[in-house]
């Protein structure tokens, strides 16, 4: 999203926003997972390692 502002949107340009929406959905397994993220990606991350911690994962 950074590049599409940066590269389109020009100072004194209007731009229409909403609230974030969808689903984060991890759906079972019994194999490992891997939670790999960066800046703001690490609030849904939070997120699922609270819910597998809470589940004995």
């Amino acid at each position: 999203m950074s590049n599409l502002l940066h590269d389109s949107v020009n100072v004194g340009d209007e731009v229409v926003l909403s609230a974030p929406f969808g689903d984060v959905v991890m759906e079972y397994t019994d194999r490992p997972v891997v939670l790999a993220s960066a800046g703001i990606g690490i609030t849904p991350m939070a997120g699922r390692l609270s819910r597998l911690a809470k589940a004995g994962a």
